[in-house]
């Protein structure tokens, strides 16, 4: 397996006890924040913690890998990872985790993930979503919310089974993630077109375009986001509008039906008609 990063804190726990010894470094959270390597995290932490989102969101920022395992605590995990909708953990038994390429892993489950948010879903049950990954932008770092017990013992599974479930998560974050941009990359530049801004953004780069639709200008329309029951933080809200090309709400919303956005366009059309 890939060497990990985990909280010294969680060291005891037996959520994590299948983690082996010789490819884990142990931290405290200021040094998880700024660690290179992939962390792995009970979800307990993320929805307890106070330290807990800024802690995630510097990783995301550094292209950083995190991995939230059980257990999970209650409360709503988008806030703290910073995606601009709901993330809710419910209660669901499972026994197998079903790869998006098919391939299954005879890994249970006592929770799944109930979220709108249009990225990756990596792993599944038979009903539900039990690996769901999220990032801003694809420079930035995987936050991955994994149901599956991964990292802890649990009753009739193989544990061998459970440990390569983790690293296919992993593997597969590695795969993915782009190389941190050089600095002079790195100062924000406008895109070419909204196609552009769109394909190095995501959904992001959507939620941005649907708020100059709703309002063209320099400045991004903070109520149409709230209208589609988003909200964004100034620096992001900053950041993308920094990098808005030249643009035309016919080639916006053009550019938009054809990601699959159609229907949030036509929320923000008929919201102002209810709302009077």
């Amino acid at each position: 397996m890939r060497p990990v990063v985990a909280l010294d804190d969680q060291r005891s726990w037996r959520d994590l006890r299948l983690l082996p010894p010789d490819r884990v470094r142990w931290v405290d959270a200021a040094a998880l924040a700024t660690a290179p390597e992939p962390a792995v995290v009970c979800g307990a932490w993320a929805a307890e913690a106070p330290e807990a989102a800024a802690v995630l969101r510097e990783r995301q920022r550094a292209g950083a890998t995190t991995v939230l395992v059980p257990r999970f605590g209650a409360g709503a995990l988008g806030p703290v990872l910073g995606a601009p909708v709901a993330v809710d953990v419910f209660p669901a038994e499972s026994s197998t985790v079903i790869w998006h390429d098919g391939t299954t892993f005879a890994v249970p489950a006592t929770t799944a993930l109930r979220t709108s948010l249009p990225d990756v879903r990596w792993g599944r049950s038979a009903d539900h979503a039990t690996v769901v990954a999220w990032r801003a932008h694809s420079q930035a770092g995987w936050t991955i919310l994994c149901t599956a017990t991964v990292a802890g013992r649990a009753i009739g599974a193989d544990p061998a089974a459970q440990v390569g479930l983790l690293e296919r998560i992993l593997d597969e974050a590695a795969a993915t993630t782009t190389p941190r941009p050089t600095v002079a990359e790195a100062v924000a530049a406008p895109a070419a077109s909204a196609e552009d801004f769109l394909a190095q953004h995501g959904e992001l780069g959507a939620l941005a375009l649907l708020a100059w639709w709703a309002a063209p200008g320099p400045d991004l329309d903070e109520a149409a986001l709230a209208r589609l029951g988003v909200q964004l933080d100034a620096d992001a809200l900053h950041r993308l509008g920094d990098t808005l090309p030249p643009l035309d709400p016919g080639e916006v919303e053009a550019t938009l039906r054809a990601a699959g956005w159609g229907a949030h366009l036509r929320l923000l059309e008929q919201r102002p008609v209810e709302e009077a």
